[in-house]
């Protein structure tokens, strides 16, 4: 049986949700549909975790894993309304983009650090109605986790091998949408 192709599946999460859809919910799609759907619908969370995935997944770390379960876990169950994380998504994005393209390892230590700190950020960014907060918190950690590991198990796929240069090229990608996407949200055109 063939497999969909990452690619294909990539770009469709990526340029198939418009700027306007960026942090809404879906109607009549209940609690755990529209928590689901917000990390693949909001840029700044959908590319921070490819690139943390592909990092983790090329240096072969997996305590960095845990520390994403973890923030991910108090940032949902805090529920607080943090103004400026998605800038702060976009610099980590950023940082992870650059570290892929310029071949740089990172201890594992710091990728834990960064990942619990990505996942208290997605976790304090996600809006879950208020009716449905559980569905809505397990459906925002499946999707988190589901792009996370695709991409750790692609990350350790290239690792190591002449398509490495793929890890190269994505991380360049990441770099360059992450910098257009914080420069015009600082700009207050996003």
């Amino acid at each position: 049986m063939k497999r969909p192709s990452l690619t294909r599946l990539t770009a469709l999460m990526i340029f198939g949700a418009s700027a306007a859809e960026a942090h809404g919910t879906l109607p009549g799609g209940g609690g755990f549909y529209s928590g689901a759907l917000h990390p693949l619908v909001a840029l700044e969370h959908f590319l921070v975790l490819l690139a943390a995935g592909l990092s983790v997944g090329r240096d072969g770390h997996r305590l960095p894993l845990a520390a994403l379960a973890v923030g991910l876990g108090a940032g949902l169950w805090l529920g607080l309304a943090v103004a400026g994380l998605s800038v702060f998504l976009l610099t980590l994005t950023l940082a992870l983009g650059a570290v892929l393209a310029l071949q740089w390892r990172l201890p594992e230590w710091v990728h834990a650090v960064a990942l619990l700190a990505i996942g208290l950020a997605v976790g304090l960014d996600t809006d879950v109605p208020q009716t449905a907060a559980l569905m809505a918190a397990l459906g925002v950690a499946v999707t988190v986790f589901l792009i996370t590991l695709n991409a750790f198990a692609l990350g350790q796929a290239l690792a190591g091998s002449r398509a490495a240069l793929v890890l190269r090229v994505a991380g360049a990608w990441m770099l360059a949408a992450s910098l257009m996407v914080l420069a015009l949200s600082l700009r207050g055109l996003a």
